[in-house]
């Protein structure tokens, strides 16, 4: 269940360790108000950060908003990855591949977290986003995660 933020953040647990079993060094960093959920070093041995999404659908894009990707952009690491999670998978993308086209769309007001920049739009809010697609990820685990869906 996605509902349940302590759910997320043991979901983030496990993830990481098995990124860290595949040569990634990623140390949790999910009990703090950080702009992601892990640091360290990533499977090249480049220090980096990685903010995961969880999605309880698999999408064939895949969305960040631009303000976790300015978030993401002000640290000062090497390299700056976004997972996003769905039912098919683990899909990483490199923000450093990422290019300038956002958009506007309209997405459902519902989080497990607070809002931010947003535009009421009556039960739907306005955000900037990134849409990603294959072309963009930069690693892809295909592990069976059929259990977000529920």
């Amino acid at each position: 269940m996605l509902d349940n933020i302590e759910q997320i953040k043991s979901y983030e647990r496990q993830l990481i360790f098995l990124l860290n079993l595949d040569g990634w060094a990623l140390q949790w960093t999910g009990e703090g108000y950080e702009s992601f959920d892990a640091d360290g070093y990533d499977d090249s041995g480049n220090t980096c950060v990685l903010e995961l999404k969880f999605r309880k659908k698999a999408y064939r894009l895949k969305m960040l908003e631009k303000y976790k990707y300015d978030k993401l952009q002000d640290l000062d690491v090497q390299k700056k990855y976004y997972g996003v999670v769905d039912s098919k998978g683990l899909y990483i993308f490199d923000l450093e591949n990422i290019t300038d086209n956002t958009q506007f769309i309209d997405c459902p007001n519902t989080t497990v977290f607070n809002n931010h920049d947003v535009v009421d739009m009556g039960g739907k809010r306005q955000k900037e986003v990134y849409l990603l697609g294959n072309a963009d990820k930069r690693y892809f685990y295909n592990f069976n995660f059929k259990n977000l869906e529920k």
